[in-house]
């Protein structure tokens, strides 16, 4: 069974770096840039998708989720999800 540490990559290429975005379709270009970058920076290839339902971070079927701060926060404390932050915006003004 797939988990977040070793999902099952879907679709033709097994080597692929799976991403899913939770976040609004306003912001998907910003995130899909930085999924790409991280693609390239380790030489896989990357399959980028939107996310219907915080159940997908649930479910452990991606290497890599977008979400926003409070859905985190949530899953976290409700031990539904066993991901890792590695990045947080910092908003000024």
């Amino acid at each position: 069974m797939p988990t977040a540490h070793n999902p099952e990559p879907t679709g033709p290429d097994p080597q692929a770096l799976l991403v899913a975005t939770h976040l609004a379709p306003s912001v998907m270009p910003l995130y899909r840039l930085v999924a790409d970058r991280i693609g390239e920076r380790l030489g896989r290839p990357v399959h980028f998708a939107v996310a219907d339902s915080y159940e997908r971070c649930a479910q452990d079927l991606d290497h890599v989720c977008f979400v926003c701060s409070i859905p985190y926060l949530l899953l976290a404390r409700s031990r539904q999800i066993r991901m890792q932050v590695l990045a947080a915006p910092v908003l000024t003004g």
